[in-house]
């Protein structure tokens, strides 16, 4: 969307240029585009675990993305993203404060030309093994692609102090590289990285293939070593099948992790490893488990959608004395409904059900609102 005088990115700018320089407010916002989201979640989470109660919670979550053009060549991003959380409280409402407010920012610059694509500076961070789009891991460093033709692209990426990543290390740097390959009937990528006081090696492979209409087959393979010494290799894979026609589309699969325990993903939210479900979704990073899961999906208009998921996960892992295996499945049932093409909304309810705790399940509606421009 491009930005027209006294807009918010008008007042930016204005502060953003002195008085002494020479360069008018009109000229400083020609070109600067702005996208981005706002979205808006409700919560209602009931379930059995002993000592905890019920509660309702809204989260309204936003980011504004301006790129402004330098040359043809080059563009300054800036990125904003900011979160508000409340939560019930027994019969009151709570600002939580640890997760609300201007919750990151990106400022980078981008080079395009040719085939090579840099970016470079506080940059979101963007792999096989984070989550995409909003809230995902961010650092400062450097990420390029080059593409070498024929359907191939290679990448390279180093980022110090990684943020917002679920494995709890501070400071963690990444650096690592891929090969990429799409073409109409096929589409691979192979990653390798090193994550520095996290994991001393993470290789994942993806492969999509298109054999006739309607029909993708998917496979995923991972295997990574802990920088802990004397660490086993992780490993991690999942095989796929989806197909759609005449408004009815659906898929099945099964993923299976080793014994020895690792990390595959950053990031709950990352792809690789997410296969179904809402409350307990990525399994990449699991013990010992194997979880078979489908998906059934009807496409009622242009419009309107609705859709229903199950997944059951095998925990393997011996239970230490006295305890009893994580065995586990969740069923959810979707309503999705378009606007236009910038408003959407959302509806699902989950069922998470342990077989043998009855205090871990939880059942949880969420209704979302969306709109992008």
């Amino acid at each position: 969307m491009k930005l027209a005088k006294l807009s918010l990115a008008a007042v930016i700018a204005a502060g953003a240029f002195s008085v002494a320089n020479a360069t008018s407010l009109e000229d400083a916002i020609k070109g600067v585009d702005l996208s981005g989201m706002v979205r808006l979640r409700f919560y209602n989470n009931d379930h059995d675990k002993k000592g905890s109660a019920d509660y309702n919670r809204w989260r309204g979550s936003s980011i504004f993305k301006f790129t402004i053009p330098a040359s043809d060549t080059f563009k300054v991003h800036y990125d904003v993203l900011a979160e508000q959380n409340a939560r019930s409280n027994g019969n009151h409402f709570t600002s939580d404060l640890t997760r609300s407010g201007l919750i990151a920012s990106h400022l980078f610059l981008s080079y395009s030309d040719a085939g090579l694509n840099v970016i470079a500076g506080r940059i979101p961070v963007v792999t096989s093994v984070t989550a995409p789009g909003y809230g995902e891991p961010l650092g400062s460093g450097v990420v390029a692609t080059y593409g070498l033709g024929n359907g191939f692209t290679v990448a390279g990426a180093f980022v110090d102090d990684i943020e917002n990543i679920n494995l709890g290390a501070t400071g963690a740097d990444i650096a690592g590289g891929a090969v990429l390959y799409s073409s109409d009937m096929v589409s691979a990528q192979l990653w390798g990285y090193r994550i520095t006081n996290i994991l001393k090696s993470d290789v994942t492979f993806s492969v999509k293939v298109k054999p006739m209409a309607g029909l993708t087959l998917a496979g995923d393979y991972a295997t990574s070593k802990s920088d802990a010494t004397g660490a086993d290799n992780h490993t991690f894979w999942n095989l796929s099948a989806a197909y759609a026609a005449n408004g009815f589309s659906g898929k099945v699969g099964y993923a299976d992790t080793n014994k020895h325990a690792g990390a595959i993903v950053l990031t709950d939210d990352a792809a690789l490893g997410n296969v179904t479900g809402q409350q307990d979704y990525n399994v990449a990073n699991l013990t010992d488990a194997s979880t078979w899961y489908a998906r059934l999906g009807y496409q009622i208009d242009s419009k309107t959608k609705i859709a229903a998921e199950y997944h059951s996960t095998d925990d393997k892992v011996t239970p230490a004395v006295g305890a009893k295996d994580n065995d586990r499945d969740e069923y959810v049932f979707y309503g999705y409904y378009t606007y236009n093409k910038k408003l959407s909304f959302r509806a699902y309810y989950s069922v998470l059900d342990y077989d043998n705790y009855d205090n871990k399940d939880n059942n949880q509606l969420q209704l979302q609102a969306v709109y992008k421009f």
